[in-house]
């Protein structure tokens, strides 16, 4: 009935969709830190698969509301968050990651550098292939290592 609602439903909508993306992520293959690093990288290209859509979900109203519009469960964009904060709490309670980190902090961080990522990459879409001075790379290896030099800040 109105443009916030519109807006609160595509927001809902997209996080579930990251929501489900990151519920995928395998954790039984390979390392933890692997594991904790497709889980950014599943986020960033997720928001890639539509940039327009997931730079909506960030306008108006707080996206990482507590409660989804009208309604006493979590909204998917809270959990989408939580889901992103788990992987910061089990890499601590497995020894991987230093133990005196606050996951909050952690998670809020690493999300911001990775929404930032995906947020210049959809808006310039040939940031790696060239727009700015040195070798060119492509999408998928920027993604790789920024995932990778983020978490290696983490780890213990």
């Amino acid at each position: 009935s109105s443009k916030q609602e519109l807006v609160d439903e595509l927001k809902e909508g997209f996080f579930g969709c990251i929501l489900e993306k990151m519920e995928d992520v395998p954790a039984e293959r390979g390392s933890f830190l692997e594991y904790a690093q497709n889980c950014v990288e599943t986020y960033i290209r997720t928001a890639l698969e539509r940039p327009h859509h997931y730079s909506a979900a960030f306008s108006g109203s707080n996206p990482f509301a507590e409660r989804a519009p009208d309604n006493d469960i979590l909204s998917n964009t809270r959990r989408a968050f939580e889901r992103f904060h788990e992987v910061f709490e089990q890499g601590v309670a497995n020894g991987v990651f230093r133990s005196d980190l606050d996951t909050y902090l952690a998670a809020k961080s690493i999300w911001a550098s990775s929404h930032g990522l995906a947020q210049l990459m959809g808006h310039l879409p040939d940031m790696a292939s060239g727009f700015f001075v040195g070798p060119v790379h492509d999408s998928a290896h920027l993604i790789k290592t920024h995932a990778a030099l983020l978490i290696k800040g983490v780890t213990a």
